[in-house]
């Protein structure tokens, strides 16, 4: 076992338990956020997709890792709103402690899973390779940034901020990045997914409460994911670090799921 470094942020989440809904207690608050109507303007054409990513890139301080491999522990509290009883809140929810690897270089993401709470017993981790990609924003810009095929599509402000949006096609219809136009930084991700208990979903991920004090890499603490409005997941990070690749064990290139 490798034992990692420095850490720029413990939050000291105890073990979840399986809830009614509730979101876990910590400093980040994951409140379900009233609908923004943002309403897209055209864009001045001179923009260039290409360039806003890498100002995307270099604002997140991936330019600057340095061939490191990043890791973090992770407490996702995934709503089970398909399983409960009523359609509406609250629903039955748990709580899974993750592990993830990610190398910026290759794009490769690997994570082990353990069911957390009362229930959980002896539950053994589960290794898994993309699983919930796009609620690692790092994994998202390498994403975007490898396709080719974003294009910006116009401005709007959301929750009183100006916000530049890029667009790119994808498997079930065009995905848009919402990236700061202060910081560069993406704020939101929208896309149609596949489920297949639900059928097609409007997916809606938001990356929140972004670090600013480490000099080398920025991520934000929290991410949630909301489905036709809807909130289905919360992640808050506990730690997080920068490794040594000779740290890690190797991971096979693969075609992410994205």
């Amino acid at each position: 076992m490798w034992q990692s470094g420095r850490t720029t942020r413990s939050l000291g989440i105890a073990a979840l338990t399986l809830t009614s809904g509730a979101a876990p207690s910590s400093s980040v608050s994951f409140a379900p956020p009233a609908q923004s109507h943002a309403r897209a303007e055209p864009c001045d054409n001179a923009l260039n997709a290409t360039q806003e990513l890498e100002r995307a890139w270099h604002a997140a301080g991936l330019d600057r890792v340095g061939g490191k491999i990043a890791h973090w522990s992770v407490t996702d509290v995934e709503h089970q709103s398909p399983q409960s009883a009523r359609a509406s809140p609250p629903s039955f929810s748990i709580a899974v402690a993750r592990q993830i690897w990610f190398d910026p270089a290759s794009g490769t993401e690997r994570m082990t899973s353990r069911l957390t709470g009362l229930v959980a017993g002896d539950a053994q981790p589960m290794t898994t390779i993309t699983n919930g990609r796009p609620l690692n924003v790092w994994a998202v810009l390498v994403d975007w940034r490898q396709s080719g095929a974003a294009r910006v599509v116009g401005r709007t402000t959301d929750r009183d901020y100006h916000r530049l949006i890029l667009e790119r096609p994808s498997a079930f219809g065009p995905e848009r990045l919402y990236l700061d136009s202060r910081t560069h930084l993406p704020v939101k991700l929208e896309r149609e997914e596949k489920d297949d208990r639900r059928g097609h979903l409007r997916a809606q991920y938001e990356y929140r409460d972004w670090t600013d004090d480490d000099a080398t890499a920025h991520h934000p603490r929290g991410v949630v994911r909301l489905i036709d409005g809807q909130l289905d997941v919360e992640r808050v990070e506990q730690e997080f670090d920068l490794v040594s690749a000779d740290c890690v064990t190797p991971v096979s290139p693969v075609i992410h799921a994205n």
